[in-house]
């Protein structure tokens, strides 16, 4: 049920609901059911890291207030998820986002390709 994420009342701004309904999480998670996808909670991502709940995503974009053509830098990839749904707030506007983890770097910048998402993924080592 991809409106799941939209049911809780957590989405504030239309152009984030948009953009949740627009993104396919399950694309991000594919070691994960498609049914467990779309709960709103943590999944794991690989790497020993998560993605944060659709909520938790939708809350930070209402809260940065994006709009098309902003520019957006991310730090911390992860999976792609949350750069691909702040890609379809700002539509027109461009998105970096970096990853210290190259093997999650890689697989997110091809995940992000396949969709269309306009991200550039960059792979950088902290420290």
């Amino acid at each position: 049920n991809r409106s799941s994420d939209l049911s809780l009342g957590h989405v504030e701004r239309p152009s984030t609901a948009a953009a949740l309904r627009a993104v396919p999480q399950h694309v991000f998670r594919p070691d994960v059911s498609v049914a467990t996808t779309y709960a709103d909670q943590p999944q794991p991502t690989g790497d020993g890291q998560t993605v944060s709940a659709p909520h938790a995503v939708a809350w930070i974009i209402d809260e940065l207030a994006l709009s098309p053509g902003d520019h957006i830098l991310e730090v911390g990839t992860g999976c792609g998820y949350h750069a691909a749904v702040t890609a379809a707030v700002v539509d027109d506007g461009r998105v970096w986002s970096v990853e210290c983890r190259g093997s999650l770097a890689g697989t997110a910048r091809e995940r992000l390709s396949r969709l269309g998402c306009d991200v550039s993924v960059r792979h950088s080592l902290s420290g």
